[in-house]
């Protein structure tokens, strides 16, 4: 998801941030995976790290 979030100008850019904050904010989970950490903080509430498919970390208060 990361990559195509990051290709479009900034009012684009702002418009999706909006449309993605609605959908979470409608949601009981949204699954989300990133390799970009700015983009994991400002989404996440909870985060679960897995390295070549082993679960290396979960953290529910970063």
């Amino acid at each position: 998801m990361d990559e195509w979030l990051s290709v479009g100008d900034n009012e684009w850019m702002s418009k999706m941030s909006a449309d993605i904050n609605r959908f979470i904010n409608a949601s009981d989970i949204f699954g989300f995976a990133s390799h970009n950490k700015k983009m994991i903080m400002n989404l996440c509430n909870k985060i679960v790290l897995i390295e070549k498919g082993v679960l290396k970390k979960i953290d529910i208060n970063f």
